[in-house]
């Protein structure tokens, strides 16, 4: 499934068809429905799909009540999903919403994508805080959040002893973030944690057309 103008309108036949059909492995409704309301009926629609490992809900309108309706459906018992994508949002993804559902001993998630999803802290602490009572996720990507400041980067040197993550990327974030205080707080953090494999972070500084980028 894609998101074409012709998928967008037929929604409601769309949630039928996946009440009736649960065999489902991989599920792409990227770029699919800008009604809330409508993409809160698929998800819910999705409930009972025990085989359905990979969801794709990227560049859509996730409404609150949809978050809700993910953290019931990746927290029961029989749910198998691995990877779910929420990337590219246009208003300020409520991450903190699925916070409970992340650590529920029965979320078995592996991989989130929350790439250009308008986070901020308030949001992203909760969150974060959540993870550290998550023994599956294994990649996190939150990139592209340029709202994220330095006390979103001192909590996550605070918690990254606890988290089980082994790939994190959180890239461009908006000057003046970065500074030598939270530089060295992760770096604290990091020589706690011996599962992280990978983190990798960017501060853009742009002077002409030059940039800087900093990887660990």
């Amino acid at each position: 499934l894609s998101g074409s103008r012709r998928c967008r309108d037929h929604s409601s036949f769309l949630a039928v068809a996946l009440h009736a059909n649960k065999s489902i492995e991989r599920l792409d409704l990227g770029d699919f429905q800008r009604d809330p309301a409508r993409m809160q009926q698929l998800v819910i629609a999705l409930k009972g799909h025990t085989k359905l490992r990979e969801l794709d809900l990227s560049n859509n309108d996730i409404s609150e009540n949809t978050l809700r309706a993910l953290g019931e459906l990746i927290s029961q018992e029989h749910c198998r999903l691995k990877a779910l994508d929420l990337s590219m949002q246009r208003h300020p993804l409520k991450i903190s919403l699925l916070a409970p559902a992340l650590s529920s001993a029965t979320t078995g998630l592996k991989q989130l994508h929350l790439s250009n999803c308008w986070l901020t802290e308030e949001e992203a602490i909760p969150f974060l805080n959540a993870l550290t009572q998550n023994q599956h996720l294994e990649s996190l990507d939150m990139s592209r959040n340029r709202q994220l400041s330095d006390g979103f980067l001192l909590h996550l040197a605070e918690v990254l002893p606890d988290l089980q993550i082994k790939t994190l990327n959180i890239l461009k974030l908006k000057p003046p973030n970065g500074s030598p205080a939270a530089m060295r707080a992760l770096q604290e953090g990091l020589s706690q944690n011996t599962r992280l494999q990978l983190l990798r972070l960017l501060f853009w500084r742009e002077v002409g057309q030059s940039r800087w980028i900093q990887v660990y």
